[in-house]
């Protein structure tokens, strides 16, 4: 239930059952969704109304903080159809490294939404040791389990075998070929 409880939270304060919806957005916070900058996409996630202050200011939008349908939360959830256009429109006015930058620098949560090649160039991605060494008689890398166990994390030691290749072992140890 854990998973679903922003749609659970929706349910029983609002009495409101929120269809899935096909994007990133959240049912309970507004804005908290990516968005698309002039070149590619970042999340931004509001998570209070003091932060929703700092995001006005960063977007020079200030005069919404104190719009009746966007200064609380509630009332951004209750406008959303309205205010998410609006807030998407601006973010296509520059990159996505000129939104991030200046959400940190306000101290709103923004980070870029990586491409899979961007994220495995990130250190963070390496340390978490999350892909395999090379397998030697293959010479490729494989992702390994994203689990570890007393603090090592199991990884591939080697492929399976070709087809076939078990059949005699098989054949002297029970009589019976596959």
């Amino acid at each position: 239930m854990t998973w679903l409880s922003q749609r659970v939270n929706g349910l029983i304060n609002e009495n409101v059952e929120h269809p899935r919806e096909p994007n990133s957005g959240n049912n309970g916070l507004v804005p908290y969704q990516t968005f698309a900058a002039s070149d590619t996409d970042f999340m931004v996630c509001v998570g209070s109304d003091r932060v929703w202050a700092k995001f006005c200011e960063v977007i020079d939008r200030s005069e919404w903080t104190v719009d009746p349908r966007f200064a609380r939360n509630r009332d951004r959830l209750t406008n959303r159809k309205t205010l998410v256009p609006m807030m998407a429109a601006i973010f296509l006015e520059q990159p996505r490294a000129y939104w991030v930058e200046r959400m940190h620098a306000a101290g709103v949560p923004a980070e870029p939404v990586n491409t899979l090649r961007e994220s495995l160039a990130l250190e963070q991605f390496e340390a978490t040791g999350i892909l395999a060494p090379p397998l030697a008689e293959v010479g490729m890398r494989l992702v390994a389990l994203p689990l570890t166990f007393n603090g090592i994390r199991p990884y591939p030691r080697s492929i399976g075998p070709k087809l076939g290749a078990d059949n005699e072992l098989l054949a002297n140890h029970n009589g019976t070929a596959l």
